[in-house]
């Protein structure tokens, strides 16, 4: 990330915490780090860092949270996406 490039369009400006922070983790899942998997391997420095951020977290109390992707049959009877991309399940 080019921090001069951020800058120059006014973007990328600190917020702080809020009131209420909480940390959010979004769809890291086994597959996206491993190589044999098209399109995996390649998040290492991105875990390195929600592991380090994820003991500040815990160290100061702040909630944490994880997403994942949940079938549920009765609304996809086929699992399409099951069948689309199973090494993500």
């Amino acid at each position: 990330m080019n921090r001069e490039i951020f800058s120059q369009q006014n973007f990328g400006n600190e917020l702080g915490f809020g009131k209420q922070p909480c940390l959010l983790i979004v769809d890291f899942t086994n597959s996206f780090a491993d190589p044999k998997i098209l399109g995996g391997g390649n998040i290492n420095a991105a875990i390195n860092n929600t592991e380090k951020l994820l003991i500040q977290c815990r160290n100061q109390s702040v909630p944490i949270f994880f997403t994942k992707v949940v079938l549920d049959p009765k609304q996809d009877k086929d699992l399409l996406f099951a069948k689309k991309a199973p090494a993500l399940l």
